[in-house]
């Protein structure tokens, strides 16, 4: 499970930063996650991660409807260029 689980954030973390989204957004998320459980908060715990997952979420499905035009983009080019 931890292999999975490392594999994963790794995975996620090289999706993110090849889309240049912010480190700084990802460590102010990080920061105030850290802070929430550090100060006993469960309510601004839940709240910190909730919003850290939903970006993620966004990133990643940003990534694959980009990829999934491109890929559409490349089969007109190859069949225009065939005609």
């Amino acid at each position: 499970m931890y292999d999975l689980l490392q594999s994963g954030v790794f995975y996620n973390r090289q999706v993110m930063f090849d889309q240049r989204t912010s480190g700084s957004d990802l460590l102010d998320q990080h920061r105030a996650i850290n802070d929430a459980l550090q100060a006993r908060d469960p309510v601004a715990a839940r709240a910190a991660v909730e919003s850290h997952l939903t970006y993620v979420h966004q990133a990643l499905s940003d990534k694959q409807r980009a990829e999934r035009h491109e890929k559409i983009a490349s089969q007109r080019l190859e069949h225009e260029t065939k005609q």
